[in-house]
Order: C-alpha cells, then structure tokens, then sequence
C-alpha cells in the first residue's frame, strides 16, 4: 500500500525505501538515482488506478500479501499485476524483500 500510495503521489525515493537491502529490487537498481530515472519514464507509461489486498500472512519478523495493483496503460489499456511479496521486519519497519508478479492486460 506504501508503495502504490508514493507512486501515485509520484515519491520514487519512497518507493525505493520500501524495499529491503538484499532484494532483488536493490541488486538491479543499486542506486536510489538509477531508480528515479527509470521511474520518470515509468509514469509516462503508467496511470495507477487502485491496489486491492486479498491476503496477509504475519509469522514473526516476516509476511506474505497477496494483492492486485491495477494501473492504465497508455500502450495496452488497464493493467492488473496480481503479486506476492515477501516483506521481512527490520527496525520495526517491513521492507519488501522478493516480489513475484503476473501481467493481466484488459483492453479498455
């Protein structure tokens, strides 16, 4: 929720705080600027529309959620990504550690 909120308030730095050290999110963006020239081009592409959160699991210092983010697409109409993230606690605070994701493309 974090996440979609600072992406439609168009916060990359935000975004890129949600993630844990040791994601694969970090090792392929391994500094905040390369993530905020990719996401400039991101939002060109992508209108965020909602995010609903079908599940949450809590086991000590780590969670799974399972949710749907839905985004308009310029290029192929709405987009829903159905994802599963492993979020790990760390400073009283949950970062995402691995995400898997699958594309739905809804022509509109």
């Amino acid at each position: 929720m974090k996440r979609f909120n600072a992406f439609t308030q168009n916060n990359p730095d935000v975004i890129y705080g949600c993630y844990a050290n040791g994601s694969d999110f970090i090792r392929f963006f391994p500094e905040k600027q390369s993530y905020t020239d990719f996401f400039e081009n991101l939002k060109k592409e992508l209108l965020p529309i909602n995010i609903t959160i079908i599940k949450t699991e809590e086991k000590r210092n780590l969670a799974k959620v399972l949710f749907i983010e839905s985004f308009l697409s310029l290029e192929e109409g709405q987009v829903d990504y159905f994802s599963k993230s492993i979020l790990i606690k760390s400073n009283n605070e949950w970062k995402i550690l691995k995400e898997t994701r699958e594309k739905s493309i809804r022509k509109v």
